[in-house]
């Protein structure tokens, strides 16, 4: 049984159409104003929405509308039915067209509803295509699996805390797992060379986000998606890129995906340096805060790390990337290579001293020693 909202401020009128609408089939409630009809809306869902006054925006109501006003018209989404109130509750023939108006204004709200359902199993399985892709292109390097997937999570938890709309999260959880498809047009050992690089190579580098918003914007549905990406290297004080944005014509959500991305850029290990610990991270962002990354974001991205509940989801994700023992390994091994073997066997050493340590990190561990010898 379809159900209609009648919101009436005349009691009689209202009881009126209600068992017209009885009579008809539908299931029929009233309410006397705008803020008692959005009450219920919220706790049952409706088909219809009719009322007789325009003190209400439309479009807070996920249903169809139609009015009927008292100036001779019902406006539908439809097709317009003229009557008067006073008129016709009295005659058959405006109930005729009442009832007419509104099988009209269901049929259309329903397609409507059929549409905007085959729109999001559409973008849902392209959604589902691309994120496929990303865990590919990461699935081929080491220093980056998994990367998207954390700082999606990242930059989720801080647009709860900032109260972004659910459009907005959604908008920029397809921005976390896409913002870096303009690598799988870039050459892996450019991503991995471990030298300082050529003024072209940083240029390529820094283009990436240009290339990924080639790529996305094309597509109606992720057109908001790359406008994110292509700001998200943009820094508060206006002086990153692409476009020298500065402080708030930065879109909030390319903030957000700035410092998520930093951080976890930061702690997992790069083929040139080896990772922070997560305090060096913070420390290094908190002394961006206020030209790199807008205070307002560093602020919330700290608060993410005292939410128990966020932080274990997370940390979940982390735990291949943010291995401690992994990481002095790599320290120990960086410092080996300089020449520096007091500091190399120190790494090494703070390893094998390590609680619960893998057989596969210690034997790394002993032989990076054995290496100094």
């Amino acid at each position: 049984m379809e159900k209609v909202l009648i919101i009436e401020k005349h009691k009689e009128i209202g009881k009126s159409i209600e068992t017209i609408f009885s009579k008809e089939g539908y299931r029929a409630e009233i309410v006397p104003n705008d803020k008692g009809a959005l009450e219920k809306i919220k706790e049952q869902e409706f088909d219809l929405v009719l009322c007789s006054h325009y003190d209400y925006d439309t479009q807070e109501y996920p249903v169809s509308y139609m009015l009927l006003s008292g100036y001779g018209e019902i406006e539908s989404q439809s097709n317009p039915v003229k009557v008067k109130i006073d008129d016709f509750i009295k005659s058959p023939e405006h109930i005729d067209s009442l009832l007419k108006a509104i099988k009209n204004g269901l049929k259309d709200y329903k397609n409507i509803i059929q549409n905007k359902k085959l729109f999001q199993r559409q973008k849902e399985s392209l959604f589902k295509v691309l994120k496929l892709l990303i865990e590919a292109i990461e699935e081929r390097d080491s220093y980056w699996k998994g990367h998207s997937t954390r700082v999606t999570e990242r930059a989720i938890s801080m647009a709860k805390i900032l109260g972004l709309t659910d459009d907005k999260k959604q908008i920029l959880k397809w921005a976390g797992y896409l913002h870096d498809i303009g690598s799988a047009t870039t050459k892996l050992s450019l991503l991995h060379k471990t030298e300082k690089l050529l003024e072209e190579e940083n240029e390529q580098v820094k283009s990436l986000p240009l290339v990924a918003h080639e790529l996305l914007s094309p597509m109606n549905d992720l057109k908001e998606v790359a406008r994110i990406i292509f700001h998200k290297s943009e820094k508060f004080d206006g002086t990153g890129y692409p476009a020298g944005l500065k402080g708030n014509e930065i879109p909030i959500e390319s903030r957000i995906l700035n410092v998520a991305e930093t951080y976890d850029s930061l702690i997992n290990r790069r083929p040139y340096r080896p990772g922070f610990s997560h305090e060096e991270a913070l420390r290094i962002i908190q002394e961006g805060s206020g030209n790199k990354y807008d205070p307002r974001i560093v602020n919330t991205f700290l608060e993410t790390f005292t939410d128990k509940n966020i932080n274990k989801k997370i940390s979940d994700t982390e735990v291949s990337g943010n291995n401690q023992a992994r990481r002095l390994i790599l320290l120990g091994n960086s410092y080996r290579d300089m020449g520096n073997y007091k500091e190399a066997l120190e790494a090494y050493t703070e390893c094998l001293d390590m609680e619960n340590l893998s057989v596969g990190h210690m034997i790394k561990a002993l032989l990076g020693i054995s290496y100094l010898h």
